[in-house]
């Protein structure tokens, strides 16, 4: 559990270091620029491949990838809209090669 944590730890300030504010394309999961949000205390969110709550312990964290173009559902406490977790952004690298420098930009 303490190496998940310091794990956790170190991708959050990798992601937060290299993309501030910069687009991720995954056009394979979603036509919109996806931008890293943490969303810790924003509500409740569930990732839009696997359908896990964000911040559970499946998702690694509230860091998410999220869609700012995709409206929120609009229900009060839930974030909506599209956004992909932190698990389910590391698979997709690895299955297709990209990292978080190389899908940022």
């Amino acid at each position: 559990l303490v190496l998940m944590q310091a794990e956790f730890l170190l991708l959050q300030s990798a992601v937060n270091e290299v993309s501030e504010g910069e687009p991720v394309m995954m056009e394979a999961v979603h036509e919109h620029p996806l931008y890293w949000t943490d969303l810790e205390g924003k509500g409740y969110a569930n990732c839009s491949i696997c359908r896990s709550m964000v911040g559970g312990t499946k998702t690694t964290g509230y860091l998410a990838l999220q869609c700012r173009l995709c409206a929120p559902s609009g229900a009060k406490g839930f974030a909506g809209g599209f956004q992909v977790c932190t698990a389910c952004y590391r698979k997709s690298a690895v299955m297709t090669g990209s990292g978080v420098a190389a899908g940022a930009g």
